[in-house]
């Protein structure tokens, strides 16, 4: 028969209070704690055999129990915590805890079960035997004061066995002894040997103090001897001195002579091109003078093709020597020593973007926070960057993380007028096979120039097509010559500002680690929670507060993003939607002219002090 609690036990149980329940079944063995929440139906919203899971399940249970008078609990949740209070007890004590032998838990039961207890478990404490009684399926007994007399205290069977092991205890510390004393013996006999020992070397020491002596008579006539090798040596160093000198006035008076040549040349040249410039002015005379004549001539078509050889000639005369060519594109490897460490799960991922950006001065806090958005936008698909004075640094740590076992990164020229080179490049890491493509210096060129094939694969990427391919990052340059708002390409992924994370003043760089994906694409990783019913509706409404014109490729690159968040460990609502604001709002807001202003007091009062108290509240 199984043990059934009686309604004064319940109420007993549930007046306690949830934290003294709590505590006992937090001593229960955790083999027997997961083989009974095995039995108990999944909860909604966890994943089955989680310890998330586990402890949804056992809030659930104790809020029931400590809810006995309400009448929350039903008889399958006290039966479930009476197995769980049996299968502990049993499991303690053995075969000598009693049986459920007892059909109606009343009192003449709970004071049957306690004189059975006292026969069985001598050994068993007074406290002990009152706190199984206590969370037990009996009612209160009218005299448990006598009852539970038949234990003895639980300080009393202590010294009961401290008394028990006294005289093994005297009996090994007598062994211990005769051991002490045969080492002791073989103590002074080693001892005896050293000093005979100790003796010898001392003669030894002896004989080698009159060998030194003349050892350092020999190194002195070394030092004589070297003494003369190094006058010697500077001797002929002032030597080869004087000669070098000799042949290096030589060679500079060829340069000059060269020097002078080239000031004669650059002196033709200039005549040169003022000639063309007059031949060019006297050229376009006579195509006018040309033009009159066919206008004036009944067959004009000869000397319009006449005007037209002269024409070309001009051109060729204008345009000015030397070919135009379309510069190559060069990626530049980076390599890992040994192997990469396996991604398989999207806490991996944030672990080891974390664990570099530490590594490159980062710190702790900035650099878990900005590695959770780091593998957001790598999941969503999007272009990863970073600006500041650090940008090349941080994202060669991100790069290295997340791009073994190679990732190649291509330097954006000044002054593209095509997307050819990007095209090209973007082709080439594909080819070799790259886990991760950095582009430096991205804002180096008009993005809206030769940025179509990047910008293309994004948004493909934006909606489930061309999932596979290296994973993009980027990097902004800072100068005269780059365009400062990065244009379009703020629009492709969130922006992290260097200058604005906290790092380690003094700490020096620590070796990267290298981290290869396990998986085709990175929305494949394992560990992200996926809600089915995630509206994003936190985000909307603090859009819909400061209005922009963010058009909706915008839209749903930063609310993809937003969901990517809110599904990665260590996620907080405030924090998430602080971050989205930061690296993916203000960015392209400066871009399109948007509330920049509205936005940043946004981020830094009332985003910051949410973030700031749930912070708080997690801790407490």
């Amino acid at each position: 028969m199984k043990y059934r609690y009686s309604q004064e036990a319940r109420e007993r149980i549930a007046a306690i209070g949830q934290t003294a329940i709590s505590d006992f079944i937090d001593t229960i063995p955790a083999g027997l704690l997961d083989a009974a929440y095995s039995t108990v139906p999944p909860t909604p919203g966890f994943r089955p055999k989680t310890p998330g899971e586990f402890k949804a399940k056992q809030k659930r249970l104790v809020g029931q129990l400590s809810h006995a008078n309400q009448g929350k609990a039903g008889g399958s949740e006290w039966d479930f915590f009476a197995s769980l209070w049996a299968g502990n007890w049993r499991h303690r004590l053995g075969e000598v805890f009693p049986s459920a032998g007892h059909a109606a838990p009343d009192i003449e039961a709970g004071a049957a079960f306690v004189e059975e207890l006292a026969a069985r478990c001598t050994d068993l404490s007074r406290e002990d035997a009152e706190r199984i009684y206590q969370f037990g399926p009996f009612p209160d007994l009218e005299d448990n004061a006598s009852l539970f007399a038949r234990f003895k205290p639980a300080a009393e069977l202590e010294r009961a066995r401290v008394l028990e092991l006294i005289p093994v205890k005297v009996e090994a510390i007598g062994a211990e002894l005769r051991g002490l004393k045969t080492d002791l013996r073989e103590t002074v006999g080693r001892i005896e040997q050293i000093t005979v020992c100790l003796n010898e070397a001392g003669a030894e020491a002896r004989a080698a103090g009159s060998k030194a002596e003349s050892a350092d008579a020999a190194v002195k006539t070394l030092r004589s001897e070297f003494s003369l090798a190094l006058v010697e040596l500077e001797e002929r160093e002032r030597l080869l001195q004087t000669q070098a000198s000799d042949r290096l006035a030589e060679k500079i008076a060829g340069l000059e002579e060269d020097l002078a040549t080239l000031a004669i040349t650059e002196t033709a040249w200039a005549r040169f091109t003022s000639d063309m410039a007059d031949l060019s002015q006297r050229l376009a005379e006579l195509g006018e003078a040309v033009d009159e004549l066919s206008r004036r001539q009944s067959d004009p078509q000869g000397l319009v093709e006449a005007l037209e050889r002269i024409r070309s000639v001009e051109g060729l005369l204008t345009a000015g020597p030397g070919p135009t060519r379309t510069p190559g594109v060069r990626l530049l490897e980076t390599a890992c020593d040994g192997d990469p460490r396996q991604i398989s799960e999207v806490a991996d991922a944030v672990e080891m973007v974390s664990s570099n950006m530490w590594a490159a001065g980062l710190a702790r806090g900035d650099a878990d926070r900005y590695a959770r958005e780091v593998v957001a936008a790598l999941v969503s698909g999007q272009v990863v960057q970073f600006a500041g004075s650090l940008a090349d640094f941080l994202a060669d740590a991100c790069a290295a993380a997340i791009g073994g076992p190679a990732f190649h990164e291509w330097h954006v020229p000044v002054g593209l007028t095509s997307d050819e080179a990007a095209a090209e490049c973007l082709g080439a890491a594909v080819d070799k096979g790259s886990a991760c493509l950095l582009l430096k210096g991205a804002n180096l060129s008009a993005f809206e120039v030769y940025g179509t094939s990047v910008r293309e694969l994004v948004v493909r990427r934006q909606f489930g097509v061309d999932l596979g391919g290296p994973a993009l990052m980027a990097t902004w340059s800072q100068g005269p010559a780059a365009f400062p708002e990065g244009g379009t390409l703020a629009e492709l992924g969130p922006v992290m500002d260097t200058d604005l994370m906290r790092w380690r003043p003094t700490a020096p760089m620590k070796k990267l680690s290298f981290g290869i994906l396990g998986f085709t694409d990175w929305s494949a990783l394992e560990g992200i929670e996926r809600d089915p019913d995630f509206s994003g509706e936190e985000l909307a409404e603090l859009l819909g507060k400061h209005p922009f014109a963010h058009g909706r490729l915008w839209l749903r690159i930063s609310a993809r993003a937003y969901r990517a968040l809110r599904g990665i460990p260590g996620r907080s609502e405030a924090g998430d939607l602080r971050s989205v604001m930061e690296s993916w709002t203000l960015p392209w807001a400066r871009v399109v002219d948007g509330p920049v202003e509205d936005i940043a007091v946004l981020i830094a009062k009332d985003l910051a002090e949410t973030d700031a108290h749930s912070g708080v509240l997690a801790e407490a």
